[in-house]
């Protein structure tokens, strides 16, 4: 599956407070720019079974297929 985003931002160099000072809502960016992004990614998975992968129990007797995916700690994502 092929995924594609497309996104539009403000991006300015420093956010400074408008000429009226009794007004805390209204502020202005220094050196503001549109900035405009195109993000294109390949989806893919594959399921597997997931008691097998940590030695444990089924409730199920179809198997336990789930995604693992491992997070930038040591922690995993388990969807199942």
């Amino acid at each position: 599956m092929i995924i594609v985003s497309v996104g539009k931002r403000i991006q300015g160099d420093v956010f400074e407070d408008g000429p009226d000072q009794s007004s805390y809502l209204v502020g202005r960016a220094g050196n503001a720019r549109m900035v405009y992004s195109l993000t294109v990614g390949r989806l893919s998975w594959s399921l597997e079974d997931l008691s097998d992968v940590y030695d444990a129990t089924c409730a199920t007797g179809s198997g336990c297929n789930g995604i693992r995916f491992p997070l930038t700690s040591s922690d995993l994502l388990l969807v199942g």
